[in-house]
């Protein structure tokens, strides 16, 4: 198939087309009963993806699926638990994961660049990305309002081209980014995540090599405010009994 597969029914329940391995693009939206899409045999996918505001949803099969060359929109999908697309290498342009209420896992494997922007918020359950092999993000890194996120995991990520903003994710304890050291653009926000260490925080913006944009570190998990110290000094420091000294 050649042309755009747009998937639209108020009475649909289930897709399954074995035999489809390429299409120039790929539409789910507002499907009110559909629970299954299975496009097992898909592998590229020339322009978009995009499966939204299907409140029914629970498994979208697409295990072939290597490369996608637009954006790759995963939204509002209410009852969807699980997102594996262990297969796909590229996003030609920005993935976007955003309000799927009871999403726990991702399964991006494979996946090592994205050419636009990528933006994962308000998945009110997940606890973690699946982006460890993620090395290029061609426009924003967005990580915002995921309220059960503890640990951002993107540990070969070198290079980010329109910056980074990472906030409002009450349970996140940990960013790993130690790679990271290219960030363009004109911000650099880890802001609002009172679980978070400051000096973690920190420490990641201390490791970009020739950023000349805003660097906002604030409203984390500092304990030296309240001043745990009282009367006397304190000073932050990762490698200390509860983060923090006191002089």
């Amino acid at each position: 198939m050649t042309g755009v597969l747009q998937v639209n029914g108020e009475k649909l329940t289930s897709v399954h087309l074995p035999n489809l391995v390429t299409v120039k693009g790929l539409f789910v939206y507002v499907n009110p009963v559909l629970t299954t899409i299975s496009l097992e045999a898909l592998a590229s996918v020339e322009k978009g993806v995009g499966f939204d505001g299907n409140d029914s949803l629970t498994t979208i099969g697409l295990g072939a699926l290597t490369y996608v060359g637009g954006n790759l929109i995963i939204g509002r999908n209410y009852w969807l638990p699980t997102l594996a697309l262990d297969a796909l290498t590229s996003v030609g342009d920005g993935l976007l994961i955003s309000e799927n209420t009871i999403l726990t896992s991702l399964g991006f494997d494979a996946l090592t660049s994205v050419e636009g922007s990528l933006e994962i918020k308000t998945n009110a359950a997940l606890p973690n990305l699946g982006l460890d092999g993620l090395t290029f993000i061609g426009g924003q890194l967005e990580v915002l309002g995921n309220a059960a996120l503890t640990s951002l995991e993107l540990e070969a990520l070198t290079s980010v081209g329109a910056g980074v903003e990472i906030g409002q994710n009450d349970m996140l304890e940990a960013v790993n980014m130690g790679a990271l050291t290219t960030v363009g653009g004109a911000h650099f926000t880890i802001k609002d995540n009172p679980s978070l260490p400051t000096c973690d925080a920190q420490a990641l913006a201390d490791h970009l090599v020739g950023f000349s944009g805003n660097i906002v570190i604030d409203y984390n998990d500092d304990p030296c405010y309240p001043d745990p110290c009282i009367s006397t000094l304190c000073s932050i420091d990762c490698t200390a009994p509860d983060d923090y000294v006191c002089m």
